[in-house]
């Protein structure tokens, strides 16, 4: 009953954000299962749909934060592809150009790990986390539509 307050507290501009959000985040997670990664990126890259009256209606803070919103309140969380592929489709959505970027390590037991994060102007906006540093990025996957 909280969340449900405070959702109705949000702008409707707030709450429709939320519910894009959402719907992108389960579309692909469900793509993530599915589809082979490289088609579910043309996909996702053809899905977007910009207009000069979305561009930069919404600022890459309020993407952000819509996604870990959401993320943080749906069962099973999301995990961190889900997450910045979603990050990374709403900020081409609304005009922003950003960077995926997927990283690779071994981990304590000698296995592949991996982690996927977003860059926005140079910075990491969704999947920061504190070793990242012990992560080799692959190379930067932009979203061109």
């Amino acid at each position: 009953m909280q969340t449900l307050n405070k959702v109705l507290q949000l702008s409707s501009a707030e709450r429709w954000l939320l519910f894009e959000t959402l719907v992108l985040l389960n579309l692909i997670r469900l793509g993530l299962v599915f589809v082979p990664f490289q088609q579910l990126r043309r996909l996702l890259a053809r899905g977007v749909v910009r207009s000069d009256q979305l561009m930069h209606r919404v600022s890459p803070e309020h993407i952000v934060w819509a996604v870990n919103a959401v993320c943080s309140r749906i069962p099973n969380k999301a995990k961190c592809l889900a997450q910045a592929l979603t990050t990374q489709g709403l900020l081409s959505r609304y005009g922003y150009t950003s960077e995926l970027r997927i990283g690779v390590a071994k981990n304590g037991f000698g296995k592949l790990a991996a982690h996927a994060w977003v860059e926005y102007q140079g910075r990491i906006v969704i999947g920061g986390i504190p070793n990242l540093q012990t992560f080799t990025p692959l190379p930067a996957l932009e979203l061109d539509p």
